[in-house]
């Protein structure tokens, strides 16, 4: 029984947020403050930015910033980057072309990441909700080595597993607070197609083409196949219902890179407050105020 194309509900157009930054998920914090993008979040990712082509050593230079309730997930494009962090890993520690580092603010911290060598990086910025029930959990951070992330064939294409479960290989980046999501990272050559299973518990999702064309096949309301074409770096594809991701290289002569995130959303209350290059979610303006004061206060050094 062939599987029904996932619907592509849209195609969002990326917003540059200073330097080499574009905004693809995330807009203005509670207060007004920040990068106006019309997307705000797709539940339970509330931020995702790209940076292509970052030259040379410490950069961006953020510093240490604060986080509360959330996991911030960096995924090395290319080149080399170090974190450290307010409760206990002074390293740094570095991460390469592959790798993941995700940190779960919890009750809250501060860290900073940063390009760790000379020469050219690339890298996604990728931040998600904790779970509600778990936002009194302390924080915590999980490192992934380019060799510890699942690498499987679907077809043509090459699928790494960032985050989560798919086709049986489970990604070990894990925390206590990660709600349920999906993170790969695709490659398939030129004029290729593959169809990726979707598990359905994961209703909506994004996909980020980091080079090449692709089209996507998208299933409207009435049953009708149709086709959408996303073109790297622009954009991200939004999508929702179905049971898989129909994509194919829309250059004979180029293959493609992908980045797909999806999710069970949670629909659970948040804001944002941006503070000190960082952010943290409350349920509402008043308690983001007292976070940030909070982790401000306990974390700085």
């Amino acid at each position: 029984m062939a599987m029904a194309a996932r619907t592509v509900d849209r195609v969002v157009a990326g917003t540059k947020a200073g330097g080499p930054i574009v905004r693809l998920i995330g807009t203005l914090d509670c207060k007004g403050n920040g990068t106006l993008h019309p997307l705000a979040d797709v539940d339970p990712f509330v931020l995702l930015d790209q940076a292509e082509g970052i030259e040379g050593k410490g950069k961006p230079g953020f510093g240490m910033h604060p986080h509360a309730h959330l996991i911030a997930m960096t995924v090395v494009l290319d080149g080399e980057f170090e974190d450290e962090d307010s409760i206990g890993g002074k390293g740094p520690h570095n991460h390469t072309d592959g790798g993941l580092y995700m940190a779960q603010a919890g009750t809250g911290l501060t860290h900073m990441e940063q390009t760790a060598t000379e020469g050219s990086h690339s890298v996604l910025q990728i931040i998600v909700k904790m779970r509600l029930d778990a936002w009194n959990d302390p924080p915590g951070v999980c490192r992934v080595t380019p060799a510890e992330v699942p690498a499987i064939t679907v077809g043509d294409a090459e699928v790494k597993v960032l985050v989560g479960t798919f086709c049986g290989q489970t990604s070990p980046a894990t925390v206590s607070g990660l709600p349920a999501i999906l993170l790969l990272r695709v490659n398939l050559p030129a004029g290729a197609s593959v169809v990726l299973p979707i598990d359905a518990l994961h209703e909506r999702g994004f996909l980020f083409l980091r080079s090449g064309v692709a089209v996507l096949q998208s299933t409207t309301e009435a049953g009708d196949v149709t086709s959408v074409e996303v073109r790297a770096q622009e954009s991200i594809a939004l999508f929702g219902a179905g049971s898989a991701l129909d994509i194919q290289s829309g250059d004979p002569s180029t293959p493609i890179e992908f980045v797909l995130g999806a999710a069970t959303p949670t629909g659970e209350p948040w804001v944002k407050l941006l503070g000190e290059n960082g952010f943290v979610l409350g349920r509402d303006e008043a308690e983001a105020e007292t976070e940030m004061a909070r982790v401000v206060a306990e974390h700085s050094k």
